[in-house]
This record gives C-alpha cells, structure tokens and sequence, in this order.
C-alpha cells in the first residue's frame, strides 16, 4: 500500500446542526510559528457571538429541563477541568465525570438520580450536542 504523510487533522466540535471546526496542522517547516487564521470569508459570527448562542441554547435546555436538570451540575464540573492545550477545550474521562457527579450530588449517583428521566450518562451527553462534545475514543 501507499504511504501518506498526515499534513493535517481538521475536528468539528458541537452538534450535528452547528459547531466550530478546528484545524491541527503539521510543521512542516520547523519553524514552530502558528498563526490563527484570519476571519475573512469564514461565513461564521465572532467568537463573542458563538459564545452567547451557545448560552442562549444551554439556558433554554435548563429551563426545558426544569429544576432537577443535571445540566448546572455538569457544566460546574466541566469548567473546573484544565483547557487542553490541544484541542483548546475542557476535558474530563467518563470515569472520572462519574466521581465528580457523586460528589456533587449528595452521594448519589447518576443511575440512581437521573438515569429513569434522562437515561444513561453518554446518551445525555450525546443528546446536548450543544453543550457537550462526547469522544468515543
């Protein structure tokens, strides 16, 4: 077979109806510069603008949701994780969102307080594409 080198790794975050991609790019020169890219011809809005749409939709999802909606809890617990130098956003294992969970809510756990309104942990945060990106890695 052919050998390729990889010159690039483009990522789309957000849901299936809107998001942001996000481009990894070789070096190729060894000059270690990076330049953001210019916002000429992007088509997309500003950062301060996709970030209040972003809001809009997570404040709508709350209120939908009522006041036993796990969405407060989890994003508490998502912007208390470091940024990734990578991807440039917050992270946190599974395993690890699971701990965190316990310990914001009571002791319980999210089979016991959720899981028979919003089924399992990924399905939720599969269904808030816009609040949440899951890595199936």
């Amino acid at each position: 077979g052919r050998m390729y080198d990889l010159a690039a790794v483009i990522i789309h975050r957000g849901s299936a109806y809107s998001g942001h991609y996000h481009a990894l790019l070789r070096d190729f020169t060894a000059q270690g510069n990076w330049e953001p890219p210019s916002d000429e011809g992007n088509g997309g809005g500003s950062d301060e603008a996709e970030s209040a749409k972003n809001r809009q939709a997570v404040e709508k999802k709350m209120r939908e949701e009522g006041k036993d909606s796990p969405l407060p809890i989890m994003l508490k617990i998502l912007r208390a994780q470091p940024v990734s130098p990578e991807l440039g956003v917050r992270m946190i294992k599974m395993g690890q969102l699971g701990g965190e969970l316990k310990k914001h809510i009571q002791g319980s756990t999210w089979k016991k307080k959720y899981q028979v309104r919003h089924g399992s942990l990924a399905t939720y945060l599969a269904k808030h594409g816009e609040c949440f990106l899951l890595d199936g890695a």
